[in-house]
């Protein structure tokens, strides 16, 4: 069974941690930290970048603002850990640290950039007011996803040479970037719906394109720097007939399977989609676990290169205490199998308030 690992570190929820290995990697306060999973009550955290480090384009990264660190689909990859950040001078405040999302926005005062370890060196992938393919530059910067070979996927933000907005998926790999998709124009007040891809180790981007003619209405499309096809598109149908919501979380990318199986949530429950074009249901409303509880509600799916699929799901709702009953469910053959829930025992001695945001590793342990 595919091991899924947490570790009680206190942290504000909604922090983000990846399982990278043989450990963790997560973001505490304004510090970018490795933990050695050897052992989950004294664990080793090593740091990898922290705020008010040097930045290899000038400044020091960012310690307040919007964002200051953040981690992409993955953290860790063959070239090193990878993970956007705020630059700050010494004259710039960091409050300044906005990224515009419509036409009308003001541009950021502020670098926001994408950035490698690697070896101890840091160095830049890409940054706000670097040239974009097709002219103009970078603007705005969304988290990156990353692959064994080091490469980065990133949703953008592009300015043309006339001022015009546009968003787009760009691929950074081999020292050149790349747009994977067709770029789409921002006009008036419109918000960019700049979705973070997932990348797999073949250099694929699997993203959320919204639709020009309906923004609330997404396509999940499959790219390569020469190549795009669609996956799913807007108004497809779940194999029991009902048309699917693919806008919903439109924020979270979709999860890649090593066989090339696409994962994604909407509205009516978490599907999986085959190269071939095959749509087959993980898991929906009111489906049974083994515990014995239904599922009341998911959150956003994640999968490993054998296709096991994790997520967060409210199994219980008691309405006299408002009490919440959360589990990771791990779904394999078939299977709905809670891992671990809110109220259980940590390795510390006290009980788990809540647990969310899942990692499956790729090994069938």
């Amino acid at each position: 069974m595919p091991r899924v690992r947490t570790v009680p570190i206190s942290w504000k929820r909604g922090s983000r941690f990846l399982l990278v290995g043989s450990g963790l990697l997560f973001l505490s306060g304004y510090w970018l930290l490795a933990v050695s999973a050897q052992s989950v009550s004294s664990p080793t955290i090593v740091k990898i970048v922290a705020g008010g480090d040097p930045t290899p384009i000038g400044g020091v990264f960012a310690s307040d603002g919007t964002p200051a660190f953040g981690l992409g689909a993955h953290g860790l990859a063959g070239g090193g850990t990878v993970f956007y950040a705020t630059v700050v001078g010494s004259s710039l405040s960091p409050a300044a640290a906005s990224q515009p999302v419509t036409p009308n926005a003001p541009p950021p005062r502020l670098p926001f950039g994408i950035f490698r370890i690697s070896g101890g060196t840091t160095s830049k992938v890409i940054a706000t007011g670097d040239p974009a393919p097709g002219g103009g530059e970078f603007v705005a910067l969304f988290p990156p996803a990353t692959n064994v070979n080091g490469d980065v996927a990133v949703g953008a933000i592009v300015q043309r040479e006339d001022s015009s907005l546009e968003e787009g998926t760009f691929l950074a790999a081999q020292g050149s970037i790349t747009a994977v998709n067709a770029a789409r124009k921002l006009a008036g007040d419109s918000a960019a719906s700049v979705v973070s891809p997932t990348l797999s180790d073949t250099g694929e981007v699997i993203a959320k394109i919204p639709l020009q003619e309906d923004r609330s209405q997404v396509d999940i499309v499959r790219s390569t720097k020469t190549t795009a096809s669609k996956i799913i598109g807007a108004g497809a149908l779940s194999p029991t007939g009902q048309p699917l919501s693919l806008a919903t979380a439109e924020n979270s990318p979709p999860a890649l399977a090593g066989n090339g199986d696409v994962i994604f949530r909407s509205d009516e429950g978490i599907f999986r989609a085959s190269r071939t074009g095959v749509l087959n249901k993980v898991v929906s409303y009111g489906d049974v676990a083994t515990n014995g509880k239904t599922v009341k509600a998911f959150d956003v799916p994640r999968t490993n290169t054998s296709g096991d699929v994790v997520f967060m799901a409210t199994l219980d709702f008691d309405l006299n205490t408002h009490q919440v009953l959360q589990s990771i469910i791990l779904v394999s053959q078939g299977k709905l199998t809670p891992l671990v829930s809110s109220g259980q025992p940590t390795p510390l001695g006290d009980a788990f308030t809540y647990v969310e945001s899942p990692v499956v590793n790729h090994k069938s342990l």
